[in-house]
C-alpha cells in the first residue's frame, strides 16, 4: 500500500518554498507585468492538478497533486518577467488553506496585496476574506476591498459585502439582491456556474434570501448542463441534519454520482460515511469500495482515512509511525486534516477522542489560528482521551489564539473564567479576555465578539451594564438583528432600570425587518398579552405571516391567538393551510390538539390529524423528525406506535431521529422493559455526533439520581460545555445541576452558581430562575440576598418563558424583597396565565378569590381556577372541590375530587377513600374507597397509610388523620 508521499513532488515543494526568500521587489515588479502565454499555460496546469487528473482507467476519480500545484505556481511567480497578479492570486489561495504545504498566511497576504495593487479583484475579495476572519483589518478596509471586487466582477463579493457587518441590514438586502441580479442575468445566459452560485446564496440563511428548494432546483438544473460540482452541492444541501430537505439517503445518491464524474471529494465524503457514519446514509461495503479506489491512485488522504479507521477499530493495532508519517504529508491540506478531526471527534468510537487529538495537533503543527483553537477545544474538552503534558500545550494554544484575537478562542477562554474550568474563576478576567481580543484586532471586533462582550458585561456593575448596553446599540446600528433583539427585550421587559416598553418594541420591529424570528416571536408574545384586541389581532396578523414562512411556532401563536379572541376562524386559517398538505401548518394542529388532549383520551380532531400525516405520501425524512418529536414532547404512551411508525427505517440513518426514539424510549413510554433500550440508543446518537441525545441522557441521569447516575452525567455534559455546540449552554445549565443537587461529587452551591451565571450570560432563562432561588434560599456558601434574588427573577421573567414568570410571581408574592407589592405579583400571574401557564391560572385563581393584588372577584377566581382544571391541574380540581363544597355544591364537589383523584392528586385520593367514614356528602361504596386509600398508600402517602391502619387494621384511632 503506498504512503501517498511522492519523491519528485517533495523536490518541487522545497523549491516552492524558496518563495519566501526572494526579495519583495522582483515579485512586485513581476506581478506589475501583463501575463504571457506562458503565464497562463503555467496558471492552467497548476489549476488542473488542483483539482485533480484521472490517472488510471476503469477508475473515475481525479487525484489532486497539491505539491506539483503550488510548486509550478512558486516557479511561475519568481520568474522575472514572466509573473501576473492572477498567479500570486491563486498561490496566496492554496498558502490560506494549508493546500501542498504549510499554511502561510503572512505571505498569501503579501502576495494579494501584490495582486490588489495591480488591480486583481479576485485578490480583493480573498483578501477581504481572510482580514474577516484574522481580524486583521478593520471593517473599512474589508468594504473597500469588497467594492473593489464588485467592480471587477466578483458576484461572491456582493454577499460577502451584504454580511460583513453580521445579519442583514436593509443596505445588506439592497446589495444583496444586486448581486442576485447578475446572477440570474448569467443564468439566463445558460451559464451553468452562476445556478450553483445563486443556489449557494439561497442555501445561506444569512443572505436573507434562503430558498432551500430553489435552491435544489438550480443546482439539478446546473447537474443537468454538466456541472458535476453540482451533485456535490445537492449531496450537502441533503445531508444538512437541520434542513427541511433532509435526506441522508438522497445525499449518498447525490455523493456517488458526483464521485462516478471523478470527484475526489465526493468520493472521499462516502468513504467517510461509510466507515465512520454521519449525516449521509452509506453502507460501509460502498464506503470501503470508494475508499480502495482512492488508494488504489495512492490518494493520501485515502489514506489517512485508512490508518485511521484501522487504529480506531483495533486499539491493539500499531498505526502511530504509520499515522504521524501519513499526517506529515504536504499533499494533505490543513483543511482537510481539521474536517477528519470534526468527523473523527463526533464519531464516538472508544479511542477516537485520542485519534481526533493526535489529528487536530498534526494541523496546528502547520499554522494558524483555527487549528490551533480545535488542538485546544479537542484536548480541553476531552475528559480522559488527553495528557497531562496536552492539556498544557492546548491552554498555552488557545491563550495564543485569544491573544491574537481568534473570536471563538476569545470566547472559549473567557467562559473558562466564567465558570473556573482549569483556571480561577475570575468574572474580571473573562471581560479582559474579549476586551484583549478587541484589541488585538485593532480595536475592530467581530458581531459574535461584540455581542459576546455585552453579555458578559451586562451581568456587571452598573458600569460595565452601561458598556454592554453601548456594545449592544453600535451593533445594531451596523445592522446586527441579534443585538437588536437583545436591545427589545432589555428595555421592554420591565425587568431592568431604564424600562422603556416603546422603545423595546421598536427595536423588536427593527429585529424583525432585518429577518429576526426570535423578534417576531416576542412581538407576538407581547401583543397577545394585551388587554386591546387590536393587540391581539395584530398578534393574529403576524403569528400567521411567520406561519406563512415556514415557522411552526408562528401557527402555534395563531392558535393561542385564536383561544384568546375566542375566533374560530383563525383556527380555521391554520386548518385551511393544512388540507393544503401546507405540512408545517398540520404539525402545528396537532402540537396544539395534543396540548388540549393533556390527560384525557386523544380527541377526534386529533385523531384527524394524525392520521392526516400518518398516511401522507410525500413526507420528507424531516418532516417525520418533526412529527415524532412533537408526539414525544406530549409524552403520552398511547402515541408510542405511531412514533415508531414515524421514525421506522429512518432512525438508523438519522442520528436525530434514533435520539427521538432513545427519548420516547427512556421516558418509559414503550413501558419500563424499553428504557435500557432508550438509554442504549441515545448513546449511540451521542456517538454518532447528535449533542441533543447525549443532553438528553444525561438529563434522565440527573432526574434518576445517585451518584453514579451523576458522575456519568457530568461526563457527558463536560465536553459539550467546552464546546461550540449550540446545546453548550443548556450543557453548562445542567452541570450547575449536578453540583446544586450534590450528585456525582458533594455539594458544592458555588460551583453550581459559576455553572448558572455562565448560562445566563448565554440567555438561558431557567439558569437565571435558579441563580434567582440560589439566592432567595441561600445555602453552603450562598447568603441570602433578597436584592439579588430579585434581579435574576426579574431578568428571568423579562421574555415569554411561563415558567420563569410564574417563579418570579411566586417570589414577588412572598413579599420577600422590600417594596414589592401584591400588585406587582398579580400582574405577573395575569401574564403567565395568559401565557397558557396552568400553575399560574391556579394562583392567579386563588389572587382573585383572596383579593390579594386586586379587588374580590370570585366570578374571575373561579374561572382560572377551571381554566387550570382543563389543563388537567389536578391542584386546581382540588380547590374547585373545596369551592363548590364550601358553596354547598355537592355534586360538582364529588366530580373535581374524583377528576382530581383520577389524576394521581395524593390528597385528592385520601378525601375519597375517607369520605364513607367521616360526615361527608360524597356517596362511595366502602371497597371503593379503600381502594383509594390503598393506592395513595402504596405512594408514600403517610396519611392515607395511617388511616387504613385505623380502619382495617383496627389501631388506636389517635393514630387517625380524622
Amino acid at each position: 500500500m503506498t504512503s501517498g508521499l511522492r519523491i519528485n513532488s517533495l523536490r518541487a515543494l522545497r523549491t516552492g518554498f524558496m518563495l519566501g526568500a526572494l526579495a519583495v521587489g522582483s515579485i512586485t515588479a513581476a506581478v506589475a507585468q501583463q501575463p504571457t502565454a506562458d503565464d497562463l499555460s503555467a496558471l492552467d496546469r497548476a489549476m488542473e492538478l488542483r483539482a485533480g487528473e484521472a490517472l488510471a482507467p476503469g477508475n473515475p476519480l481525479r487525484l489532486p497533486d497539491l505539491v506539483r500545484a503550488r510548486a509550478i505556481l512558486a516557479d511561475a511567480i519568481r520568474v522575472p518577467g514572466s509573473d501576473h497578479a492572477r498567479i500570486a492570486t491563486r498561490l496566496a489561495e492554496m498558502m490560506i488553506a494549508g493546500e501542498g504545504g504549510t499554511q502561510d498566511t503572512v505571505e498569501a497576504k503579501r502576495l494579494l496585496d501584490l495582486a490588489v495593487s495591480a488591480g486583481d479583484g479576485r485578490a480583493a475579495l480573498i483578501r477581504a476574506r481572510l482580514a474577516k476572519s484574522s481580524g486583521s483589518a478593520t471593517a473599512a478596509d474589508i468594504e473597500r476591498d469588497l467594492r473593489l471586487a464588485m467592480r471587477s466582477g466578483q458576484s461572491d463579493a456582493y454577499f460577502d459585502l451584504a454580511t460583513l457587518k453580521g445579519p442583514l441590514s436593509r443596505e445588506g438586502r439592497e446589495i444583496a439582491a444586486a448581486g442576485m441580479k447578475l446572477l440570474e442575468r448569467d443564468i439566463a445566459m445558460g451559464k451553468s456556474s452562476a445556478m450553483s452560485e445563486l443556489g449557494d446564496v439561497l442555501v445561506d440563511a444569512s443572505y436573507g434570501f434562503a430558498d432551500v428548494k430553489q435552491a435544489r432546483d438550480l443546482f439539478e438544473a446546473a447537474y443537468q448542463k454538466g456541472d458535476t460540482s453540482a451533485a456535490l452541492r445537492l449531496a450537502r444541501l441533503y445531508s444538512r441534519p437541520k434542513g427541511s430537505l433532509f435526506d441522508p439517503k438522497a445525499a449518498a445518491e447525490w455523493l456517488q454520482r458526483a464521485a462516478e464524474a471523478g470527484s475526489m471529494p465526493a468520493a472521499r465524503q462516502l468513504a467517510i460515511a461509510g466507515m465512520f457514519g454521519g449525516p449521509v446514509s452509506v453502507r460501509r461495503d460502498i464506503g470501503r469500495n470508494w475508499l480502495d479506489r482512492a488508494l488504489a491512485l495512492g490518494d493520501p488522504v485515502a489514506h489517512l482515512y485508512d490508518v485511521t479507521v484501522r487504529g480506531i477499530e483495533d486499539p491493539a493495532a500499531n498505526v502511530r509511525g504509520e499515522l504521524d508519517g501519513v499526517l506529515a504529508d504536504p499533499q494533505i491540506a490543513g483543511n482537510d486534516l481539521l474536517k477528519l478531526g470534526d468527523v473523527v471527534a463526533r464519531s464516538g468510537a472508544p479511542n477516537a477522542g485520542r485519534f481526533s487529538i493526535v489529528i487536530y495537533r498534526a494541523a496546528s503543527a502547520r499554522g494558524g489560528l483555527e487549528a490551533e483553537y480545535r488542538f485546544a477545544r479537542a484536548v480541553l474538552g476531552s475528559n480522559e482521551a488527553a495528557t497531562e503534558a496536552e492539556r498544557a500545550e492546548a491552554a498555552e494554544a488557545l491563550e495564543r489564539a485569544a491573544s491574537k484575537g481568534h473570536v471563538s478562542a476569545s470566547l472559549l477562554l473567557s467562559r473558562r473564567y466564567q465558570i473556573g474550568d482549569g483556571v480561577e474563576p475570575s468574572w474580571s478576567k473573562a471581560v479582559d479576555v474579549l476586551q484583549n481580543a478587541v484589541d488585538a484586532r485593532g480595536g475592530d471586533m467581530s458581531d459574535d465578539l461584540a455581542l459576546g462582550l455585552a453579555r458578559t458585561l451586562m451581568y456587571g456593575d452598573a458600569d460595565a451594564r452601561g458598556k454592554g448596553l453601548t456594545l449592544y446599540e453600535e451593533a445594531a446600528s451596523r445592522g446586527n438583528s441579534d443585538a437588536m433583539l437583545a436591545l427589545g427585550r432589555f428595555y421592554g421587559s420591565g425587568s431592568e432600570p431604564g424600562r422603556d416598553p416603546l422603545r423595546g418594541r421598536y427595536w423588536l420591529e427593527q429585529a424583525m425587518d432585518a429577518g429576526n424570528t426570535d423578534a417576531a416571536l416576542d412581538l407576538v408574545e407581547i401583543l397577545s398579552q394585551s388587554y386591546d384586541p387590536n393587540d391581539l389581532r395584530d398578534a393574529a396578523d403576524l403569528a400567521g405571516k411567520l406561519g406563512r414562512a415556514g415557522d411552526p411556532q408562528g401557527f402555534g401563536e395563531l392558535l393561542h391567538a385564536s383561544d384568546l379572541l375566542d375566533d374560530t376562524k383563525l383556527a380555521k386559517t391554520v386548518a385551511t393551510a393544512a388540507q393544503a398538505k401546507d405540512r408545517v401548518a398540520t404539525l402545528a394542529l396537532i402540537e396544539s390538539q395534543l396540548v388540549k388532549d393533556r390527560g384525557k383520551p386523544l380527541s377526534d380532531a386529533t385523531q384527524k390529524w394524525l392520521s392526516v400525516l400518518e398516511k401522507a405520501s410525500d413526507l420528507t425524512p424531516a418532516d417525520r423528525i418533526s412529527f415524532a418529536r412533537i408526539m414525544v414532547e406530549a409524552n403520552r404512551p398511547d402515541l408510542m406506535a405511531r412514533i415508531e411508525a414515524a421514525l421506522a427505517g429512518l432512525w438508523r440513518d438519522s442520528a436525530e431521529a434514533q435520539a427521538w426514539l432513545g427519548t420516547a424510549y427512556i421516558s418509559g413510554l414503550g413501558g419500563d422493559d424499553k428504557k435500557a433500550l432508550g438509554r442504549q440508543l441515545l448513546d449511540d446518537a451521542g456517538r454518532r455526533g447528535w449533542d441533543g441525545a447525549r443532553v438528553q441522557l444525561a438529563m434522565s441521569l440527573l432526574d434518576a439520581g445517585g451518584q453514579d447516575a451523576g458522575k456519568q452525567a457530568a461526563d457527558l455534559l463536560r465536553p459539550l460545555v467546552r464546546s461550540d455546540s449550540p446545546l453548550r449552554i443548556k450543557a453548562t445549565f445542567l452541570l450547575g445541576r449536578v453540583y446544586e443537587e450534590g450528585l456525582g461529587s458533594g455539594q458544592d452551591l458555588g460551583r453550581a452558581r459559576q455553572f448558572y451565571t455562565a448560562a445566563a450570560v448565554d440567555g438561558f432563562v431557567p439558569a437565571m430562575t435558579k441563580l434567582g432561588l440560589l439566592h432567595a434560599n441561600g445555602g453552603p456558601g450562598i447568603a441570602i440576598d433578597n436584592d439579588l434574588a430579585l434581579q435574576w427573577m426579574r431578568r428571568a421573567a423579562a421574555g415569554s418563558d411561563a415558567i420563569a414568570i410564574n417563579q418570579y410571581a411566586r417570589f414577588l408574592a412572598s413579599n420577600a424583597a422590600a417594596g414589592v407589592r401584591n400588585e406587582d405579583a398579580f400582574s405577573q400571574y395575569l401574564r403567565a396565565a395568559r401565557m397558557g401557564s396552568p400553575d399560574a391560572m391556579l394562583l392567579l385563581g386563588r389572587a382573585y378569590l383572596a383579593g390579594a393584588g386586586t379587588a374580590r372577584d370570585e366570578g374571575q377566581g373561579v374561572r382560572w381556577m377551571k381554566e387550570s382544571a382543563k389543563a388537567q391541574n389536578s391542584e386546581a380540581m382540588l380547590e374547585l372541590y373545596e369551592h363548590a363544597r364550601l358553596s354547598g355544591a355537592s355534586a360538582e364537589a364529588e366530580t373535581w375530587l374524583k377528576k382530581a383523584a383520577e389524576l394521581g392528586n395524593l390528597d385528592a385520593m385520601y378525601r375519597l377513600g375517607l369520605s364513607p367514614f367521616v360526615k361527608s356528602k360524597i356517596s362511595l361504596p366502602k371497597d371503593d374507597a379503600l381502594a383509594w386509600l390503598q393506592r395513595a398508600g402504596q405512594a408514600g402517602h403517610r396519611p392515607s397509610e395511617r388511616a387504613l391502619g385505623v380502619i382495617v387494621n383496627n389501631k388506636p384511632e389517635e393514630e387517625a388523620d380524622e
